[in-house]
């Protein structure tokens, strides 16, 4: 049992109820789509990567495990391709990974935090299908969906984050039908 669940086992037995606390806050369990997977995923320990500040050191990454990848400074990264986002902000972090999939598919890419996610093939960005986030949030805070390829080297490009530590999780996405979205 862990510490945190001791603690609140604790309380409940000190207050005398036996109802179980929320899993999570209400604001971080309220996005449009079902992301009971990626909820599940963060509550997680992560495992410690360190992002690839070029293609050839970009860690390889599996679906449906929480990552957390220390990013560099943006500035140090050489990326596949210019990334899609905004100009990055002033001391902004940056990293790339590598997937290659089983399953083609709609999977899910999240983080912990605000930061642009690309994906790349060949050297072109594939377009996202949509994107969700929710501010307050870091369980996730944001998730950006893609229609992926299989058996395809993939690379994930991670930029214009605030914090140099990310936690990402890429998982398959729910049978949904979205209508594009390139505002992610």
């Amino acid at each position: 049992m862990t510490r945190r669940w001791q603690i609140r086992l604790l309380g409940i037995l000190a207050c005398g109820s036996w109802a179980l606390p929320a899993a999570a806050d209400p604001p971080c369990i309220e996005f449009a789509w079902d992301v009971r997977a990626e909820h599940a995923l963060f509550a997680m320990p992560p495992e410690l990567r360190e992002a690839g500040a070029d293609r050839a050191t970009a860690p390889a990454l599996s679906p449906d495990r929480l990552y957390q990848l220390h990013l560099s400074p943006q500035t140090t990264v050489k990326f596949v391709t210019t990334p899609g986002g905004r100009e990055p902000a002033e001391g902004a972090h940056a990293g790339l990974a590598r997937l290659k999939l089983a399953v083609a598919g709609a999977y899910r890419i999240a983080a912990d935090q605000d930061l642009w996610i690309d994906v790349a093939i060949g050297g072109v960005l594939l377009k996202p299908q949509d994107f969700e986030g929710r501010k307050g949030c870091n369980n996730p805070r944001k998730i950006v969906e893609f229609m992926l390829p299989m058996g395809v080297e993939l690379t994930l490009q991670f930029s214009n984050a605030q914090n140099a530590d990310a936690k990402i999780t890429v998982t398959p996405a729910p049978a949904a039908v979205h209508e594009p979205d390139a505002n992610h």
